[in-house]
């Protein structure tokens, strides 16, 4: 599959049948997360694999108004991304940008993507979840101090017939400004 056409054909899933991910399947995607770019190749990111239907469940729990939370129990994988701050974006611990401790949540993002792109690529789905407890995730999970829950993603087989449309995408004319915006009176 071509990059441009897998970006363009990705959806978010919210349902999966009960076929198994494989240990290949699973291994390619995060391979693909792997070698995401990241701040100084700090690669501050740390997945958990999460198996256990009575893990995923408590996580699940823990979505409160999140409408992918039977995506979590149904799907087969949840991949839990956390990171840690005060590596990425920082030097010797000191935030060196006007971003401050917050570099790691663009760093999982990009390892994210990657790893959305490799399951696509392969059949698979997925869908970035980002409104849940994440301490309350990390308590579950059993997250050491020094990393975040940042996302997740349930990871599993769609059905056949889910094949959302896309969504609307702005024109490139309503997000693209050369060299500087322009402001009357200036």
């Amino acid at each position: 599959m071509e990059v441009i056409h897998a970006i363009k054909t990705r959806r978010s899933h919210r349902q999966y049948t009960d076929e198994v991910v494989t240990a290949d399947e699973l291994n390619a995607v995060m391979d693909a997360a792997r070698w995401a770019p990241s701040w100084a190749n700090s690669q501050s990111w740390h997945f958990v694999v999460v198996l256990d239907k009575g893990v995923k469940s408590r996580i699940a729990d823990s979505l409160t108004g999140n409408r992918a939370s039977q995506a979590v129990q149904q799907a087969p994988v949840l991949i839990v991304c956390c990171a840690e701050p005060g590596k990425s974006g920082c030097f010797d611990g000191a935030p060196v940008t006007d971003k401050g401790l917050s570099w790691y949540m663009y760093d999982a993002a990009l390892a994210m993507q990657n790893l959305s792109l490799a399951a696509h690529e392969l059949g698979l789905g997925t869908v970035h979840l980002g409104r849940f407890d994440a301490a309350a995730v990390g308590s579950i999970v059993n997250l050491p101090d020094n990393l975040v829950v940042v996302a997740m993603t349930p990871l599993g087989h769609p059905p056949a017939d889910a094949s959302p449309p896309a969504p609307p995408r702005k024109r490139l004319e309503e997000i693209i400004t050369y060299d500087a915006f322009e402001r009357p009176g200036i």
